[in-house]
């Protein structure tokens, strides 16, 4: 492993004009994009790596300062719509995450990198290359057996995580099913980050540990 790069941009806040303000504009609910995409893609590369974080370096901050309501009132927004961090993993591997939902532009990718290739995941597939070869695309792995079909992508998601977590409850062994623990070490990520835009100066973002 040599590196991971997550990338999320949105542009469902770009348009101050349009009736988008709600509780995820209000820190003091809760919002910001950091909270609400960063801890999925925070536990992603958990995930995918199979290592903690030791350490974080990054920032928060908000690009559309204000939003209309849906009494199309401007609302002065108070949490994050842009955050971008680094992650330095147990073997010293750095994971960059970026996400912004005030821009014109839409697009989800992962990366990972490897001393043997390189696999990304977009929303028009998988595409890998291996070293010293062409990129290819690879087919949907037979085996994913979705039991609801849905064009929203995340409704059968959740309907599998709502599965396993019901069997869990009754006492199943059930893999890939995210702990406490892990939840508590995604938190203590973010808190850095929102630690690093609070106290950070002219010349660059604070860094912390993640412990």
């Amino acid at each position: 492993l040599r590196s991971v790069e997550i990338r999320n941009a949105h542009a469902f806040w770009a348009d101050p004009e349009k009736p988008t303000y709600g509780w995820l504009s209000e820190a003091r609910f809760g919002g910001g994009l950091l909270g609400a995409l960063g801890s999925h893609n925070v536990d992603m590369v958990g995930f995918l790596t199979g290592q903690g974080v030791q350490a974080v370096e990054g920032q928060a901050w908000t690009m559309v300062p204000e939003r209309r309501d849906a009494q199309n009132v401007s609302r002065k927004v108070t949490a994050d719509d842009a955050c971008s961090f680094l992650l330095t993993l147990d073997t010293g591997v750095r994971a960059r995450i970026d996400i912004t939902g005030g821009t014109w532009w839409d697009e989800s990718i992962i990366r990972v990198h490897g001393s043997r290739g390189s696999v990304s995941l977009e929303a028009s597939g998988i595409r890998l290359r291996r070293a010293g070869a062409e990129t290819e695309t690879l087919a949907p792995d037979p085996g994913a057996d979705w039991t609801v079909t849905d064009p929203d992508i995340r409704k059968p998601l959740f309907h599998r995580l709502l599965d396993r977590f019901a069997r869990r409850c009754d006492g199943e062994t059930v893999p890939d099913l995210a702990t406490l623990a892990e939840g508590v070490a995604v938190m203590q990520v973010l808190d850095a980050v929102r630690a690093g835009a609070a106290g950070s100066t002219w010349g660059g973002a604070s860094s912390s540990s993640a412990d």
